[in-house]
């Protein structure tokens, strides 16, 4: 399947995608937290030096053993 695309993506110059992994249990929600900010803190150094993050900490920030 071939993907099209406009404004955000122009064959010439593709912006790279960077996963930012690291540890996210930790012994108690402040420890969680902890983590998933410093990740978030890497995502902003990658998307400054024109990556593009992928930060899966921020998508479970909120599940603290839900799942």
């Amino acid at each position: 399947m071939k993907f099209t695309c406009s404004l955000l993506c122009n064959h010439r110059a593709r912006m790279k995608l960077v996963y930012v992994a690291g540890p996210f249990t930790g012994s108690n929600a402040w420890e969680i937290e902890r983590n998933i900010r410093h990740a978030e803190d890497w995502g902003y150094l990658v998307s400054q030096a024109g990556a593009w993050p992928v930060i899966p900490h921020s998508n479970t920030r909120f599940f603290h053993g839900s799942v």
